[in-house]
């Protein structure tokens, strides 16, 4: 019977996995495109592994704001492992984006792969953390009522 109860969770993982990739990597298609921020650093003066760092740094930023909405609906499951339904939802994505990777030429410089790949793979939990840490048992009540009743 327990097996039952982790097969629904398991799937709605899987799904919300999915369907989070295709729209991640839809939003990163299209801050790519119009970003302003390595211009910028560029004219700063920023270059080499400082640019990159930079670069990182705030991809990781926008990539677990990004991740938000997945992890709330992975953290409403109440998972009694969230690192299972992260697996899930994580790797199906990272191993269909960087498929193409282990069919590569072995002269393919992969350090240039790593950094997408820790966004890809740290992202959702990352963001999944941080929404466990909010809505934790002990957290303040941020609720608009003067005498901190629940606002409805």
């Amino acid at each position: 019977m327990r097996q039952q109860g982790l097969a629904v969770p398991s799937l709605l993982a899987l799904l919300m996995g999915t369907v989070h990739t295709h729209l991640f990597i839809m939003c990163w298609a299209y801050i790519a495109v119009y970003t302003p921020l390595p211009l910028w650093l560029v004219t700063l003066g920023v270059t080499g592994f400082s640019w990159r760092l930079v670069l990182f740094v705030t991809d990781l930023l926008v990539g677990i704001l990004l991740c938000l909405p997945a992890a709330y609906l992975l953290c409403r499951l109440r998972p009694p492992k969230l690192a299972l339904y992260l697996a899930l939802a994580v790797l199906p994505g990272f191993l269909w984006q960087y498929r193409g990777l282990a069919t590569a030429a072995p002269s393919l410089d992969w350090f240039s792969y790593v950094p997408g790949m820790l966004l890809a793979l740290a992202s959702l939990p990352i963001a999944a953390l941080v929404v466990q840490w909010t809505f934790r048992p002990g957290a303040p009540n941020n609720s608009l009522g003067s005498n901190g009743a629940k606002f409805t």
